[in-house]
């Protein structure tokens, strides 16, 4: 989540900052979709291969 906060109630962003915070929310969203997809999938392989070796007496 990204917020804005100003001091006084009323205040909105500027189409400019709002597409900035949009971009940067679309930036923050590949970048998890990427990290689930490849550092979660590579570390639940390593754990499989290494129970698999296990069970196998390697």
């Amino acid at each position: 989540m990204v917020s804005a906060h100003w001091a006084s109630a009323g205040n909105r962003l500027s189409e400019a900052r709002e597409r900035a915070l949009g971009s940067l929310a679309d930036d923050v969203a590949n970048w998890q979709d990427w990290y689930r997809r490849s550092v979660v999938a590579d570390a639940l392989e390593a754990l499989h291969e290494s129970a698999t070796a296990h069970r196998s007496g390697r």
